[in-house]
């Protein structure tokens, strides 16, 4: 499988990926998904960071120093989304790209309850820290 930087061209292909995804999974946040927010995040992450695409996948990440040792830089990974199984190693690829941009440590998130994306972290050597809550204000 082959995953490639993303380009301009790629905005609408990644906007469509993530738009199917928050209608699956981002209902647990309470919040709407909005369009304009959305293409502005992929820009900024191509921006900031680093964009991954692949036929039927996207991956996003950012890379920020840890706010407690600003010699360990986190990659913050900001999306990720496959529709087919064999190209969930999209992810694979972000880390990889993410630790030749310097960064020594990731940090992504879950869903749960089944959360059978932290087991594939988990297989990556990732472990859970912390637990995310969100309510509205």
């Amino acid at each position: 499988m082959i995953f490639r930087e993303a380009g301009v061209d790629d905005v609408p292909h990644v906007e469509l990926l993530l738009a199917e995804f928050y209608a699956k999974q981002g209902g647990v946040y309470g919040i709407p998904i909005d369009e304009q927010s959305t293409i502005q995040t992929i820009v900024s992450t191509a921006s900031n960071g680093i964009l991954l695409v692949g036929p039927t996948s996207c991956a996003g990440a950012i890379i920020c120093p840890f706010p407690f040792n600003r010699q360990a830089r986190v990659a913050q990974v900001i999306f990720w989304y496959f529709q087919l199984h064999r190209e969930i190693r999209i992810f694979d690829e972000l880390l990889i790209r993410c630790r030749a941009m310097g960064a020594t440590h990731v940090n992504a998130t879950s869903h749960p309850p089944h959360n059978r994306i932290a087991r594939y972290y988990q297989r990556h050597g990732l472990k859970q820290v912390e637990t995310q809550l969100i309510g509205r204000l």
